[in-house]
């Protein structure tokens, strides 16, 4: 899976202003790939950094890569342990910083995500274009840890809320914008989908470290003063009191 992006301009659903309602809110399903991981199901995800392509030296996107990991533990609602190995110990998702089509390098070709099969295991390998592994930072790493676990982008591209999930997160010159100043984590209504989702799927819970919904703290980013539709508040009620009961 190849993803080619001009530059995107910012939609004008991504306010810093608290939305004065839960009209807005609705449930909205992280999106996985026909083909890729299915890390709920894994309990532990095994991934590498493979340093050995010179085409740049890939130290720092290994770094924001590694720190990604985090980010994706309470999206995931605790449901899955990340673990790094080396490259040859057959990981589950290897990163390489990598031109994939070297003839079209001045194309902006950024992250190309291909599954292949090693020792009868599935391995998705997640390459990134070599000047971007210049560029790193924090959503860009979300976002290609993102693919490497096996979630995409909506097929617009855009949520109607800021999200790490959206090919506007991996533009490297949006770091001086203020919008990245919010970016360095997971924004609520994008956490909220996230966690209904992966509890749902049987994922544990992060216990004391649970975030709060959207609706729930004022401080929060992006966020709304009153929750969903009663039926999926009692939904997510409902989900809650399992973890309480186990």
């Amino acid at each position: 899976m190849v993803f080619s992006f001009s530059l995107l301009i910012l939609s004008a659903g991504c306010s810093e202003e608290r939305i004065e309602d839960g009209r807005h809110w609705y449930y909205d399903l992280p999106i996985l790939a026909t083909e890729g991981l299915k890390p709920l199901e894994m309990g532990e995800v095994r991934w590498a950094f493979d340093p050995s392509e010179e085409w740049t030296d890939p130290n720092r996107m290994a770094a924001a890569i590694r720190g990604a990991t985090s980010g994706w533990q309470k999206p995931l609602a605790c449901g899955v342990d990340f673990v790094e190995v080396k490259p040859q110990d057959n990981p589950d998702i290897l990163f390489r910083c990598e031109p994939y089509y070297p003839e079209l390098r001045g194309e902006n070709l950024v992250i190309e995500t291909t599954v292949t099969e090693v020792s009868g295991k599935k391995q998705v390998v997640v390459k990134i274009n070599p000047e971007w592994c210049l560029k790193p930072n924090r959503p860009f790493a979300l976002h290609a840890f993102g693919h490497g676990l096996g979630f995409e982008e909506p097929g617009f591209g855009i949520h109607p809320y800021p999200a790490v999930m959206d090919r506007i997160a991996i533009q490297p010159w949006l770091k001086d914008y203020a919008y990245f100043e919010h970016m360095q984590d997971f924004e609520a209504r994008e956490l909220d989908s996230f966690r209904i989702w992966s509890l749902e799927q049987g994922a544990p819970g992060c216990g004391t470290d649970d975030p709060p919904w959207s609706w729930e703290d004022p401080s929060l980013w992006y966020t709304y003063s009153a929750p969903p539709r009663p039926e999926m508040l009692a939904h997510i009620r409902k989900l809650e009191a399992n973890l309480q009961g186990k």
